[in-house]
């Protein structure tokens, strides 16, 4: 059950900071 919590947050921190370029593009963009 411990181990469920970090799995997630190391495979979510990743993913959100790859997809923050893409955010931030989107953002100027409109």
């Amino acid at each position: 059950m411990l181990k469920a919590p970090t799995f997630t947050t190391e495979r979510f921190i990743p993913l959100t900071v790859s997809q923050l370029p893409q955010i931030f593009t989107s953002y100027f963009l409109v």
